[in-house]
């Protein structure tokens, strides 16, 4: 999650001073709260052990919700 906010988000912008950049910093994971999927694409990269293990949590937990 970090590189896609890193890269995309606090990456291209040109912070005029320190506290600029610490703001950029803060808001740029705020945005992800509109991204669902994205968030969520996050949690499901192969990768990542624990990912896999959220992912099948949160599944678990939602198939609950459902029935």
């Amino acid at each position: 999650m970090w590189h896609k906010v890193k890269n995309s988000q606090i990456g291209r912008a040109v912070p005029v001073n320190q506290n600029h950049l610490r703001q950029l910093a803060k808001s740029a994971p705020q945005r992800l709260k509109h991204l669902p999927e994205t968030v969520r694409g996050f949690f499901h990269d192969p990768n990542l052990a624990t990912s896999k293990a959220f992912a099948h949590d949160h599944q678990q937990s939602m198939n609950q919700r459902s029935h």
